[in-house]
């Protein structure tokens, strides 16, 4: 992390809430599909800013701070923007939450400078402590927390018919103006492209978790289990057409779809989702092949789709002679349509060769490797096998290892 500057903030006004994304470097904004969607729904004087552009005036404005740390990468960054925090305001709360700081909630409150993290879902815990926080209150009843000493119980998790997973906004971010500013360049400059060095926003969300059990996901069952403390879950089909529409009504030109509800939902709600036109354009990560029918009814309801496919089956699990047959007939049907493909494939198990000659002639599919997909990440397990798992990954973002 670079030093502080002594540059003064764009204003000088209190803040109730400053959320700090932990960007690895200047290029990171991706930032955790959940986050826009928890900073909506609180109702206070709220910023959002790159770690790269804390100041320490802007630390001292500030009530309550806090970190995303859902990828294990920002942990070590996590710790010192914690320590530099604190440095600067010792009075400021820090709050965390995400899959990693789920799985080490314990060693995150107990050697960081971290006052709570919120494990799991995070849609009612987070509104309730910041509220907690800022009237004064005892937060250590408010649900799914950690801090140290303690930690209160892990009773929430969310549900179909549970209003803050409906009506979820992932949309609105003026409340970070360097995102998004980015964004609108982003979406004037680039729209239907799916590129992480650009920030993928807005995802539209649309269930978590996964009926498939994929070796490493966070989405198989076992994993999402001890991650969330519940089984897979959807928002219902109204829910997502209303984030869709907000995402025209923003004027935005792109909506980012992950989880493939044409694989794993019922026909009924793929029907829904596209019985309307959208002025947007979409990108689609497919899990597995839909039938041509469904793919023409994407077209027809979007300015342009981008379908994320993989080389084999199971979102790229497994090795099908079908599905590679089925795959050369999706990119024959996509010739000369506003469709196009970003196929991923493991460059290390492919004759890449074969691949870019076959490709030759589809300037509508371009080539990506899933590779790192396949990195060790962290995973929910005992509490031994916890603390060993942290000592490993903190040690490897510190470069110790």
């Amino acid at each position: 992390m670079a030093p502080l500057t002594r540059q003064a903030a764009t204003d000088s006004d209190p803040l109730d809430v400053l959320y700090i994304h932990p960007a690895v470097d200047r290029q990171d904004f991706h930032l955790p599909m959940g986050v826009i969607s928890l900073m909506n729904s609180l109702d206070c004087r709220k910023r959002g800013v790159m770690l790269w552009e804390l100041t320490p005036s802007l630390i001292r404005r500030a009530r309550i701070a806090v970190l995303d740390l859902n990828w294990y990468f920002p942990l070590a960054l996590v710790e010192r923007a914690a320590a530099v925090l604190k440095q600067y305001h010792p009075r400021i709360v820090v709050v965390v939450g995400g899959a990693t700081a789920t799985i080490f909630a314990r060693q995150i409150v107990e050697r960081f400078a971290v006052d709570y993290v919120v494990r799991g879902d995070a849609e009612r815990p987070f509104r309730l402590l910041i509220q907690t926080l800022l009237d004064g209150g005892a937060t250590h009843h408010s649900p799914n927390l950690v801090f140290p000493g303690g930690a209160a119980e892990w009773s929430y998790s969310v549900s179909p018919d549970d209003t803050d997973y409906q009506l979820l906004d992932p949309v609105t971010v003026d409340w970070f103006p360097t995102f998004h500013q980015r964004m609108q360049r982003v979406h004037r400059d680039h729209p239907g492209e799916f590129r992480e060095d650009l920030g993928v926003y807005p995802f539209v969300p649309v269930l978590r978790g996964c009926r498939h059990a994929c070796e490493g996901c966070y989405a198989n069952p076992q994993n999402h289990w001890g991650l969330f403390r519940r089984g897979f879950v959807a928002r219902p089909a109204d829910a997502v057409i209303d984030s869709l529409e907000r995402c025209q009504r923003a004027g935005l030109s792109t909506a980012h779809i992950i989880g493939d509800f044409c694989e794993l939902l019922p026909e009924t709600f793929a029907d829904a989702i596209l019985s309307r036109n959208y002025d947007l354009h979409l990108t689609y990560d497919l899990f597995n092949l839909p039938p041509p029918q469904r793919i023409d009814e994407f077209l027809a309801r979007f300015r342009s789709v981008r379908f994320i496919c993989h080389l084999y089956r199971d979102h790229g699990e497994t090795p099908c002679p079908e599905h590679a047959e089925r795959l050369w007939q999706l990119l024959r049907q996509l010739r000369g349509t506003t469709g196009t493909v970003a196929l991923f494939a493991d460059y290390r198990q492919i004759d890449r060769g074969f691949l870019q000659e076959k490709r030759a002639g589809w300037p509508h599919v371009s080539l990506f490797d899933n590779a790192y997909w396949y990195i060790p990440v962290p995973y929910p397990g005992g509490e031994m096998e916890v603390s060993r798992q942290f000592e490993h990954f903190y040690r490897l973002c510190r470069g110790e290892s």
